[in-house]
């Protein structure tokens, strides 16, 4: 297997990885915030906090692997299946990264509305879970 090869397994990889974690993690935040497995209450609330301010760190670092992605292997077959406007600067800022920032706004904004009002429980919910199929269709 040639180094090349290597590279656009890896990029490919850790792209796809942090994706599903980030899609995985926001299913599970739905989850506990929509039926409260472990009994906490309102408790809850605060554990959902902090990982909706980890998800938006997350934001962040797929978009990074999105671009390392494309600057290292522009074979790679996310990079074939993206239209020319969500990986290129040639049109602007690129709209995964728009897209990224958007998602960092939405869950820091997310976790602020618990904050302030915890009954907010399932609207939150709802919004983490059409996010979630939102990676599913643009991002994988």
């Amino acid at each position: 297997m040639s180094s090349n090869s290597i590279e656009l397994e890896s990029w490919e990889k850790i792209y796809k990885q942090e994706c599903l974690s980030f899609k995985a993690s926001m299913q599970t935040q739905a989850r506990i915030l929509r039926n409260d497995p472990e009994s906490q209450g309102v408790d809850r609330i605060k554990d959902v906090r902090k990982e909706l301010i980890s998800l938006s760190h997350q934001a962040e670092r797929i978009k990074e692997a999105a671009f390392e992605m494309v600057d290292e292997t522009p074979d790679s077959v996310y990079v074939r299946n993206g239209t020319p406007e969500w990986l290129s600067s040639r049109f602007g800022d690129p709209q995964l990264e728009q897209v990224c920032i958007s998602m960092e706004y939405s869950l820091d904004r997310l976790a602020f509305e618990l904050r302030s009002d915890p009954s907010m429980d399932l609207l939150v919910a709802a919004h983490l879970e059409q996010m979630s199929d939102d990676i599913e269709m643009d991002f994988l």
